[in-house]
């Protein structure tokens, strides 16, 4: 576990991404190496490594501000430092019930909870609230709707949203038509 939450901790965040777009008359050596970096928020940035036909540049640079595009609007919606966040207004209200939330932050927090259960609370994205624990949290995906069955519950999802915005670039990346992403 210490090596996770250290690991986590990182100031900067490193995505290598692999781009192959090769036929079967394309050498690795007609391949070009493209290289993105980009802040995402204030404290973190992200470093793109890819490899891929000089023809594709375009095609290539586009789907990589997009991910990287989404990422941020992500984390914006996430942040519990921020109260005009998705996270941080809940945070603030403090009262149990469910609230509509966006599919981002449904699936941030179907991620946070999955991890939750899996450290058997080690991690837990209510680990700031003075009551309850992340069992008392519930999300339903289909309609995208948070429960909160406790008051004075927060929830915090910093210790992993690294890896969920990393997720996130990947099937971006996918959904784009990349082949391999690393």
């Amino acid at each position: 576990m210490g090596h996770l939450f250290s690991t986590l901790k990182m100031k900067t965040l490193l995505v290598a991404i692999g781009l192959f777009f090769f036929s079967s008359h394309t050498a690795f050596a007609q391949a070009t190496q493209f290289y993105l970096e980009d802040q995402i928020g204030d404290r973190w940035t992200v470093r793109i490594y890819v490899v891929g036909q000089p023809q594709a540049k375009t095609q290539i640079q586009e789907s990589l501000y997009r991910a990287v595009d989404h990422a941020r609007t992500v984390l914006n919606k996430l942040d519990s430092g921020n109260p005009s966040s998705e996270v941080g207004s809940i945070n603030q209200k403090k009262t149990r019930g469910r609230v509509l939330v966006s599919e981002d932050f449904a699936r941030a927090m179907e991620v946070a909870l999955d991890v939750s259960r899996w450290t058997e609370g080690v991690f837990d994205v209510t680990y700031e609230s003075q009551h309850g624990n992340y069992k008392n949290v519930s999300i339903n995906r289909k309609n995208n709707e948070l429960k909160i069955k406790e008051n004075n519950m927060s929830l915090n999802l910093r210790p992993i949203l690294r890896g969920i915005l990393v997720d996130l670039m990947a099937d971006d990346l996918v959904d784009a038509g990349w082949k391999n992403c690393l």
